[in-house]
């Protein structure tokens, strides 16, 4: 049995009206990330890259989930 993909996420400071710029970093024992599945709450973005752009209509605090799907099938 092959684990999961562990992800770590970072995110820039923002304020109000401003984009909010995060990142991910993935390690794998085995394969490779085909694909990420960004969730922002109420809306979310398929991209294979690890990085991603969002911008919040208003201050407070957001849930922010990526899962990453690697070649081996691990989520």
């Amino acid at each position: 049995i092959l684990p999961s993909p562990q992800v770590s996420l970072f995110s820039s400071p923002a304020c109000v009206g401003q984009e909010v710029a995060f990142d991910a970093i993935v390690e794998l024992s085995a394969g490779e990330v085909q694909a990420y599945q960004w969730n922002f709450d109420v809306d979310s973005l398929s991209t294979n890259v690890a990085s991603a752009v969002y911008h919040f209509d208003a201050a407070g605090q957001y849930t922010v989930r990526l899962s990453a799907f690697a070649s081996n099938g691990c989520v």
